[in-house]
This record gives C-alpha cells, sequence and structure tokens, in this order.
C-alpha cells in the first residue's frame, strides 16, 4: 500500500467563500494607499460584513477587476468629493454590487473637457417647433409677408410655444 503523505504537504482548505484571506487584504491595503493618496477616508476596520462583501466582489469579478476599481475611485474627481454634495467614496462604496458595477463600467471616470460631446438628436417634435419658429421669424424679420414686416416681433417663442400636429 501506498505510505501516507506528510501532513505538511496537504493544503490547508480554503475559507467559506472559496477565496484566500489574502485577497481581502489585497484589497484592503491598496483602498487604503489610494484613499490616502486621494485624500479618501481610510478603512479603520475591515467587518465581517465588509470582508464578505469584498470576498463576493472578488469571487464575481476577480482581484484584477476589483483593484482597478479602486484605481478608478482615486482617479475620479466625482469620487474624491468634487461634487455638489461633497459626497466622497469609502470603502462601504466599493463593497456595494451596484457601486462596483458602475465603477468598472466608467459611471465615475472623469469627462475629457477637450472631447466634444456630440450634440443630442432633435426629436421629431422638436424638429417641428424649430421649424415653426423659424418660419414665424422669417415672416417678422420681413423675409414673408409685408403685412408681418412693418410691425416687427412682437414677441419672443420658446420651445413649448407650439404642439406637434
Amino acid at each position: 500500500p501506498p505510505s501516507p503523505k506528510p501532513l505538511q504537504s496537504i493544503p490547508p482548505s480554503p475559507p467559506k467563500g472559496g477565496s484566500s484571506p489574502t485577497a481581502v487584504d489585497q484589497v484592503v491595503t491598496a483602498f487604503s494607499e489610494m484613499a490616502r493618496q486621494s485624500g479618501l477616508s481610510v478603512p479603520r476596520a475591515v467587518t465581517a460584513s465588509r470582508r464578505r462583501s469584498l470576498l463576493l466582489r472578488i469571487e464575481e469579478h476577480g482581484l484584477p477587476a476589483v483593484l482597478d476599481a479602486i484605481e478608478r475611485i482615486g482617479r475620479s474627481r466625482f469620487c474624491r468629493g468634487e461634487n455638489d454634495r461633497g459626497w466622497r467614496a469609502d470603502l462601504d462604496f466599493l463593497c456595494q454590487p451596484k457601486s462596483f458595477v458602475s465603477i468598472l463600467e466608467g459611471k465615475y471616470d472623469d469627462r475629457r473637457s477637450n472631447q466634444q460631446q456630440a450634440p443630442p438628436r432633435e426629436s421629431e417634435h422638436a424638429r417641428h417647433q424649430r421649424e415653426c419658429r423659424e418660419a414665424i421669424q422669417r415672416k417678422l424679420n420681413g423675409n414673408g409677408h409685408d403685412e408681418f414686416a412693418s410691425t416687427g416681433p412682437a414677441f419672443d417663442l420658446e420651445p413649448g410655444d407650439f404642439r406637434a400636429h
């Protein structure tokens, strides 16, 4: 019969959740370093709830994605408190499933100031309103019937002044 293996060669069983505790420690260390550099709150304690949440994020998305999310938080002006409420991201924000996915999807990434955004697409209703305003302005400015040209503009029209037919 084969001889039994020595006790030291048996790997330790993984903790519940299937992820090693060192992965959570890596995440907390990375978050703490980023928080110190970015002026965010440095976590003082890793509660059981935080540990469970971080383990779930690591299992769902992988350690590299969690570390990427931490870097994104550190680069985000919004997450660093440059927003209308002065809100700042913390470890619990990273732990929340919805927040985590939003971070990965770039929702909190800074927008490039030199990047021009495409103008919003004009709806059929808005196009109709614009065309009506332009037609009335042409008539009022003398490009239509003479009866309108002599009176000049009598009123300003706003986008909500017309209804689509």
